[in-house]
């Protein structure tokens, strides 16, 4: 698991320095790690009667430093925030609103889709991620300019393109398959990002999703959206 504490996507020199965890003067910095129960591996509606026993945890941490970064007291840090959180539905919606966060610079957004199919036990399976989901979304800040408008294959499209990423099918299943990905900034820039720091714009994602013919809706299906911003430092 990779765990930046930088905006990857801005680029030296256009403000991705200024976003490193700036630690310099303090007298101790801990990483906390919360272990839910192994069951909890069954997760996404898997009710396959496994017994964990005998198992081990351990992991290795490694970190990466700049020791160039300029001091805080000559140089203006920002943090780049992660805000995660779920939209489910229980059957086909149109032009469903979800309120995004205001008050920031807000530079990307991704999103990760579930179905929602029922747990099974004999094929140790539940909720898959899945393109089927979504049709179309948009995003609008002051219920009327819009952001984006487009489909959620076209996004995928999109982002093979831009990030070279090659995602091969296996199984039907790729990489890609549930996800993708919006970048606000334009030229890597972290200023470029959309301005919503005034309440009052009222950024939004807009979702169609399919008819319950094509995703299942049972359990329900889910939508993750992790929002980007570039906020002041604290």
């Amino acid at each position: 698991m990779w765990l930046p504490f930088e905006m990857i996507w801005a680029d030296l020199g256009k403000g991705r320095e200024k976003t490193y965890l700036n630690l310099r003067g303090k007298s101790s910095a801990f990483l906390k790690i919360v272990c839910n129960p192994f069951s909890s591996l069954l997760g996404f509606g898997n009710t396959a009667p496994v017994v964990f026993s005998g198992s081990t945890f351990q992991f290795d941490i490694t970190t990466i430093e700049a020791p160039d970064a300029p001091m805080p007291d000559k140089f203006e840090y920002m943090d780049w925030r992660q805000l995660h959180f779920d939209a489910s539905f229980s059957g086909q919606v149109n032009n469903s609103p979800i309120q995004l966060p205001s008050g920031n610079l807000l530079t990307g957004l991704a999103l990760l889709a579930r179905d929602g199919a029922a747990g099974s036990a004999t094929t140790a399976t539940g909720k898959l991620r899945t393109d089927l989901l979504v049709n179309k979304f948009s995003v609008k800040v002051a219920g009327q300019t819009e952001i984006i408008s487009t489909t959620w294959l076209e996004q995928q499209a999109e982002n093979k393109a831009r990030y070279g990423v090659n995602s091969p099918l296996a199984s039907n299943v790729s990489l890609l398959t549930g996800f993708l990905y919006v970048n606000f900034m334009q030229y890597g820039n972290i200023t470029t990002g959309l301005n919503v720091i005034d309440r009052a714009s009222n950024p939004q994602l807009f979702v169609d999703t399919r008819s319950g013919s094509e995703v299942s809706y049972t359990n329900p299906a889910v939508l993750t959206i992790q929002t980007e911003e570039i906020a002041p430092a604290r």
